[in-house]
This record gives structure tokens, sequence and C-alpha cells, in this order.
């Protein structure tokens, strides 16, 4: 057997080796099946509602969240939302005023009596995805996997944990405004991953053709 030969035969395991297999549980594999998660989670709409939005003072106060009244106060200051109200209750006399404006404080009384009513502006309704129905954009690139268990078995798979880094990108310019920022704390997130990128964990199970994403092996009824 000559040199070439010999060396050839020598080579050929390396080479194997070094071209890893789509079930390997490996980085590379990783973060194939996490940036096809993050393809098919952005872009993402980080605010959904129909307009015009009108309810009363006392029901906005009882049955709408924090976190709800943040966006759209948000939204209002950075003009994509105009707020107003109707038909404001008339007080007689200065003592019921200030008992009524004392209950609101503590949550004791509620004015169901006036309108709220939020409707969008020409800016808020030229960045409205109307499909959608709310504010969505954005797009996601895997940065790093930052770390991953052993596969071990479970519903009859084997399954890995992944700890990665991601950034996102594809963001307009009116959502960088920092008014937004106390509203919309994902998208400030994702506004800040360039120099912070975002970190999540997600699941990697093994099929026939590799390693993808939880999500995807989940069969909808």
């Amino acid at each position: 057997m000559n040199t070439f030969k010999i060396m050839t035969l020598l080579a050929a395991p390396l080479f194997i080796i070094s071209c890893g297999s789509a079930t390997d549980a490996s980085n590379e594999n990783f973060k194939v099946a996490m940036q096809t998660y993050l393809d098919s989670e952005l872009p993402t709409c980080y605010f959904t509602q129909k307009f015009p939005l009108e309810m009363s003072v006392g029901m906005y106060d009882q049955h709408k969240p924090g976190y709800f009244r943040r966006k759209m106060s948000a939204l209002v200051d950075i003009g994509f939302v105009k707020k107003s109200v109707h038909n404001p209750h008339k007080y007689r006399f200065d003592d019921e005023r200030k008992m009524m404006e004392d209950g609101y404080k503590t949550g004791l009384i509620t004015d169901f009596k006036s309108k709220l009513t939020y409707t969008l502006t020409d800016a808020g309704k030229a960045a409205y995805d109307s499909e959608k129905g709310g504010y969505c954009f954005g797009k996601a690139e895997v940065k790093e996997i930052l770390n991953f268990t052993l596969p071990s078995s479970a519903e009859g798979s084997q399954m890995s944990t992944v700890m990665y880094s991601y950034t996102v990108s594809d963001i307009p310019e009116w959502a960088m405004d920092e008014k937004l920022n106390k509203g919309f704390p994902r998208l400030t997130k994702h506004k800040n991953s360039a120099t912070t990128p975002v970190k999540d964990n997600g699941t990697a199970v093994l099929t026939s053709n590799g390693w993808t994403h939880y999500k995807f092996t989940q069969v909808s009824l």
C-alpha cells in the first residue's frame, strides 16, 4: 500500500468526526434549532388592541391590569393614541366632589358614568398592523449557545435544555422612543439587545431529522 493511500485511510476517521451529525448534542445543532424557533416567533406583536376602545372610567380602573394602562399611556405619550373623556360626572357640591375624589384614590368608589375613549392618531394608524391588530415587528438572531444539559429521556424522546442569547433587529425608529420603555419592558430588552443580548432557554428534542425545538413536536388537535 503506497503512502498516499495510507494517509487517506488515516485521515478518513478524522474527517468523519469533524463533520459531526445532525443528531449530535452540539452548540451548532442547538443553535440551528433555537434559530428556527425564533424565526417562528418574530416578528412579534408587542401590543394588540382593536380601536377605537371605549369603556367607563370605573370599568377601566377595576378590570384593566396595570400593564395595560402603562402601555396605553405610553402610546398616548408618543402620539399614537388619543385619549378623551366623555360625559364627565357633574358634582353639585364641593363636599360631594371631595368625597368622590377621595373615594377614587382609595379604590372605594369608581366612576361608571364618565367614558374613556382611545382612538388611533394618523401616526398611530401608519404603524398599526391592521391584519394582526397591533404593533408587530422585529427579527431575532441567535448570538450564542451558552450551555445545554446532557440529553436525557423524557416523554419518549431525548431532550436537552438549552440556554442561549439572541439579538433583535428590524425595530422601527418610532419604537426606539424612550417614552415606551416603562409600558413595554420586553420591547426595551429587545432594543438594548445589540449591546446586552437577551438570554432565554428552550427545550430541544431529538427527532429522526436532528434536533428541533419542543414547540415543533406538539401536534395541534
